[in-house]
């Protein structure tokens, strides 16, 4: 399958107009400082991130980007390497899938990927000779012709038929040589049938010669190979010469992440050290560090300028110009990690926590990240005393400050990128389930109108603690009764009660302190677990929040049950609904809504209709009451990520919608927004409507449910239609489908009586 796209590579532009992307339209939000390739291709180095591409021009030092929303076919890239005489730029995927670029047109090759097999299908390394790529997977040598642009053989290599992994590939004159699990295997370069183990022999001369082999490289006419060591620091260098193997650069021992020929050097890229080296084997040049940080190199090369260009695992594309001992990293702003727990939308700012825990609720041990989006830039905080951030609260008092809770740590308070507090053990009413130690587990927060603080505390006899607007706390010992090993995130609903998930199967708890937080005598509490519409009894909870209308949704392991009363938990209404959806098959069958997915989190657009984030099924955009599909999205028909939805948070104002997915966040601007009071912000985007552009025309800054009537200048009603919360969605063509004449064109908008009206103008150029 070929794609065309406009350019090899989209641009990346920043700023406000970026920030309004049309409705319909998608955008990534990857980290881009997480590099494992670079190549250079005429005037721009092109860099290889975990899941997408970027290229830094050296004319004009400007970026282009390129991942799933604008051509490529998957995420998760393993390797990649440009052929210049073809002009090729081959992308290979961790699944076996295959990217071909050349020109502006994007080849796809998904055999490897779809093909049925045990184990691991992962690309290792590329190697080119005339009209062929050589792909060295944990399965074998794939063989792609490079002019009918498919795959030519597979050869197993490995004695009497077994599979050895192939880490590295490359040739001279007359052989094949393959770098694999149980050491170097050699076939005649001529052969037709290489497909037969047979011809495939292992090269007994060279010392270690049945252990792991993971690199290899022709320089100086001689074949150079890197026996991988058991343990770092133990990796040996040979080469071949007068038909013996011999060692050399002993101190080059760290493990490597790349063996490769860059002009007339031989660069290595170890773990944390780099290296030169010069046609008479010596090292030339070494790089541990950056001056700002030490380097961790994943790909390096040296342009023909002498320019050095790495491709560094924290720190993007690092370059050092030729006679300059001073290095620089730049790359395009993103998250710093593609790791998702919670993401929350408030003013104006996307919040998101890196952290989390297993299935088990036991920690993950990722570093405290807290990533924030902000007027069109990332900005990222990695806290490295901590681990495991997982939840977020905007602080009641403060806009510029946020809470974040974390699964071992306490809660955390942060100004700006400046650490505020840290709530433990020692400083607060929160509890340790390590006596004399702070490993303190916050499962979730969230604010109240009065500006407190609510916080469950998991593992301990005081689950549910609040920080109060005086800065004083309070407990609620309320751990007999719960009788739980994990307290989740909380959800306060419109009437102030506050809605538990109690995780591994134990429920959903509610507790209301009546408006009086210290009397607990008037408090109520209750802990129960949903009833499926089979009338089976529902477990696993993942998900509580509220509607526009008070109604609270609840995602489960079957599906969505709503509660329409909330109240009447506290009168044994516990069973809750799960709204009915009629299959469209002219059947009278009723199904659940989602009853076969499991929903991980939910959010409520403008419009009041439901977005649902599954574990396997993509995201799901519902009616207000639950009963219509509007969208689906998953991989196969949309750019999404991953089908695994962990958070979505809706920016309200623009209608965009973020999904954290366990590959990275993605967003995509609906066509609802959150509706004006009046009508003082209308505004139309785009406006003009350019001849080139093909888009939906959004008019947004509406009041709710609000009439919109498009007209030519002379007053002919052209398009008809109501707003979606504060929104509303043209697609500039008439009633008969003909995108309509350029011109002026009329807006008038109107609640249902008439009281409220506004009328704005946008210029259709065809």
């Amino acid at each position: 399958m070929n794609k065309v796209v406009s350019t090899l590579l989209l641009s990346l532009i920043l700023g406000t107009l970026f920030a309004q992307i049309p409705v319909g339209s998608w955008r990534d939000h990857l980290p881009y400082s997480r590099c494992i390739k670079v190549v250079k291709i005429d005037n721009k180095i092109v860099v290889a991130t975990e899941n997408n591409l970027f290229t830094y021009n050296t004319s004009d030092n400007s970026f282009e980007k390129l991942s799933k929303i604008s051509g490529l076919s998957d995420m998760g890239i393993s390797t990649m390497e440009y052929n210049p005489e073809k002009k090729i730029l081959l992308v290979a995927y961790a699944n076996g899938n295959i990217d071909i670029i050349k020109g502006n047109v994007i080849s796809n090759i998904a055999d490897v990927k779809k093909k049925v097999m045990t184990g691991s299908k992962k690309a290792n390394h590329i190697f080119f000779l005339g009209n062929f790529a050589y792909m060295s997977f944990s399965f074998g040598i794939v063989v792609l012709d490079l002019e009918r642009l498919e795959i030519k053989d597979t050869y197993m290599v490995g004695e009497a038929g077994a599979v050895y992994e192939v880490f590295s590939t490359v040739a001279d004159n007359t052989s094949l040589y393959a770098a694999t699990s149980k050491g170097i295997f050699k076939a005649d370069i001529n052969d037709p049938f290489l497909v037969d183990y047979n011809r495939w022999h292992r090269i007994l001369d060279i010392p270690n010669n049945i252990g792991k082999f993971d690199k290899l490289a022709i320089f100086q006419g001689k074949i150079i190979a890197n026996y991988f060591g058991e343990a770092d620091n133990t990796d040996v260098l040979y080469y071949f010469e007068n038909n013996i193997w011999k060692s050399f650069l002993p101190n080059a021992k760290t493990h490597k992440n790349e063996l490769r020929v860059s002009g007339n050097w031989l660069m290595m890229s170890g773990l944390n050290q780099g290296y030169t080296i010069n046609q008479n084997f010596d090292i030339t040049d070494t790089y541990d560090s950056y001056g700002f940080d030490s380097s961790r190199p994943r790909s390096s090369m040296v342009d023909e300028g002498g320019n050095l260009w790495i491709a560094d695992e924290l720190y993007g594309l690092v370059s050092r110009p030729a006679n300059v001992n001073q290095f620089a990293s730049f790359y395009p702003k993103g998250p710093a990690t593609n790791n998702v727990r919670e993401m929350l939308w408030s003013n104006g700012t996307l919040y998101v926590t890196g952290g989390g825990t297993d299935v088990s609720w036991n920690n993950l041990f990722n570093r405290g990240e807290l990533f924030r989006f902000s007027n069109e830039t990332w900005n990222n905080i990695r806290n490295e005393n901590v681990f495991d951030f997982t939840c977020i609260a905007p602080d009641p008092a403060d806009p510029a400050k946020v809470y974040i809770g974390s699964w071992g740590k306490g809660v955390f308070s942060y100004a700006g990128n400046e650490l505020a507090v840290n709530y433990t053990y020692s400083n607060s009413n929160l509890q340790t389930i390590i006596p004399g130690d702070n490993y303190v587990r916050i499962g979730g927060m969230v604010s109240d109108e009065a500006k407190n603080l609510w916080i469950t505390n998991s593992g301990v006899n005081s689950p549910l603690v609040v920080r109060k607007a005086d800065n004083q706390w309070k407990s609620f010992q309320l751990g007999s009764y719960l009788n739980v090993p994990t307290v989740g995130t909380i959800h306060r609903d419109h009437a102030g009660k506050f809605w538990v998930v109690l995780p591994r199967g134990y429920g959903i708890f509610v507790f209301d302190a009546n408006g009086t937080i210290d009397n607990e005598s008037d408090d109520r509490f209750v802990k129960f677990k949903p009833i499926s519409a089979n009338g089976d009894i529902i477990n696993y909870i993942y998900f509580i929040t509220s509607d526009n209308d008070g109604t609270v949704w609840v995602g489960t392991d079957h599906g969505v049950v709503v509660y329409s009363n909330p109240e009447n938990v506290f009168k044994g209404e516990t069973a809750g609904v799960q709204p009915a959806i009629r299959r469209n098959d002219g059947t009278d069958i009723i199904d659940p809504l989602l009853g076969s997915e499991t929903v991980n989190c939910i959010a409520v657009d403008g419009a009041n209709r439901k977005w649902f984030g599954t574990e396997k099924g993509g995201t799901y955009l519902f009616s207000p009451d639950g009963t219509k599909q509007i969208t689906h999205f998953n991989t196969d028909n949309s750019p999404l990520f991953s089908n695994s939805v962990k958070s979505i948070a809706i920016d309200g104002k623009s209608g965009e919608v973020f999904f954290g997915t366990d590959q990275g966040i993605i967003s995509y601007r609906s066509n609802s927004t959150l509706a004006n009071d009046d009508f003082t912000n209308v505004y139309v985007f785009p406006n003009p409507v350019r001849e080139d552009y093909h888009g939906d025309i959004t008019v947004t800054g509406l009041i709710a449910d609000c009439s919109v009537k498009i007209t030519d200048i002379s007053g002919n009603l052209v398009y008809e239609t109501k707003s979606l919360g504060g929104q509303a969605v043209w697609n500039g063509k008439t009633g008969g489908g003909q995108r309509v004449a350029t011109g002026v064109y009329l807006v008038f908008c109107s609640n249902d009586d008439g009281s409220k009206t506004f009328v704005t103008k946008m210029l259709v150029i065809h």
